[in-house]
């Protein structure tokens, strides 16, 4: 059995684990998006900050099983929601917004972002 090494960095180094090539080829991307995932600093951050206090008011609020079963039913629900309403507009985008407008739009939207990053920069030093 032919494996192949995943998330090493050169091939003298261990693997993070090995994957079968007689796998089909398309369960990679969910095992890499699984971990990129759990492993993103900012994944991280967000649970052990807002996620946590979602978490801590749920069963404040529900009591033990049901707050955590009410946060995690809606997390879930929000998270797919979000996810499919985004794909669709930038699936839709390019067609619904011509080329001169679409780049009117993310011009537009690079300086909202920009603006906001000064912001927060400039806020937090003075």
């Amino acid at each position: 059995m032919r494996t192949r090494r995943i998330g090493s960095i050169n091939n003298n180094s261990k693997a993070f684990f090995r994957i079968n090539n007689n796998k089909r080829r398309e369960e990679e991307p969910f095992v890499l998006g699984i971990i990129f995932s759990a492993l993103n600093p900012f994944f991280l951050v967000w649970w052990f900050t807002v996620g946590l206090k979602l978490i801590s008011d749920s069963i404040y609020l529900f009591g033990v099983i049901a707050g955590i079963l009410f946060i995690f039913s809606f997390h879930i629900w929000m998270d797919y929601a979000w996810l499919g309403v985004t794909s669709y507009i930038i699936s839709k985008g390019r067609s619904i917004l011509k080329t001169k407008l679409y780049n009117l739009f993310l011009f537009s939207v690079s300086i909202v972002l920009t603006s906001y990053g000064l912001y927060i920069i400039v806020a937090n030093i003075f």
